[in-house]
C-alpha cells in the first residue's frame, strides 16, 4: 500500500481532508464507490465530527457527490468497514493527519500513476468543466454586445432614429 501524503489531503475550510475514494482504495475495496454507500449509511455518526465536505464532480455518465473526509470521519470509515487493511489504514490515517498538523508532511517522490478510469475521469471533468466555462464566455460576450447596443441607443437622439431623407428607400 503506498503511504499517504500531503498530495491526498486537502484543505476545506482550513481543515485538512481526505478524499473517500482514497480511503476505500486503501481499504481494499473492489469498488472503491461503494464507500460512498457507507458513509451515507453511517451519515449521523459521522457527522458528529463535523459536517461532511462534500463536492459535485462530473463524469460521463453524469454527476455525483464525491465526500472529503476529516480525521475522525475517516478514521470510523474504517472502523465501519471491517476490511483486513483496516488496521493499517488507520495508522496511516493517523500518521498523515498528525504529520499535517505539524506542518512536517513532505510531499512524496513516488511518480503519480492513474488507470485509465482515473484518465477517464480527469477528461470527463476537464470536458465538463471547459463545457461551462464556454457557456459562461458565451453569456459574458452576448450580455457585452446586448449593453453595448444598448449603450448606443441611449445615446441616440430621436432625430437619429428616423430615416434619412436622402434615403433612396
Amino acid at each position: 500500500m503506498p503511504e499517504l501524503t500531503l498530495s491526498h489531503l486537502d484543505a476545506i475550510d482550513g481543515e485538512p481532508r481526505i478524499l473517500d475514494l482514497t480511503v476505500a482504495e486503501r481499504l481494499g475495496f473492489t469498488r472503491p464507490r461503494t464507500i460512498r454507500q457507507l458513509i451515507e449509511r453511517n451519515r449521523a455518526e459521522l457527522e458528529n465530527y463535523g459536517p461532511i465536505a462534500a463536492r459535485r464532480s462530473a463524469y460521463h455518465k453524469g454527476l455525483f457527490d464525491e465526500f472529503w473526509l476529516n480525521e475522525g470521519q475517516s478514521l470510523l470509515v474504517c472502523l465501519f468497514s471491517r476490511t483486513d487493511k483496516a488496521a493499517e489504514v488507520r495508522h496511516a490515517l493517523i500518521d498523515v493527519f498528525t504529520a499535517w498538523r505539524r506542518g512536517q508532511l513532505a510531499q512524496s517522490s513516488q511518480p503519480v500513476v492513474l488507470t485509465r478510469a482515473q484518465l477517464h475521469e480527469i477528461n470527463s471533468q476537464a470536458w465538463a468543466i471547459a463545457s461551462e466555462l464556454a457557456r459562461l464566455a458565451f453569456q459574458e460576450h452576448k450580455s457585452r454586445l446586448t449593453k453595448e447596443a444598448l449603450d448606443r441607443l441611449a445615446a441616440m437622439r430621436p432625430v437619429d432614429m428616423l430615416p434619412d431623407n436622402n434615403d433612396p428607400k
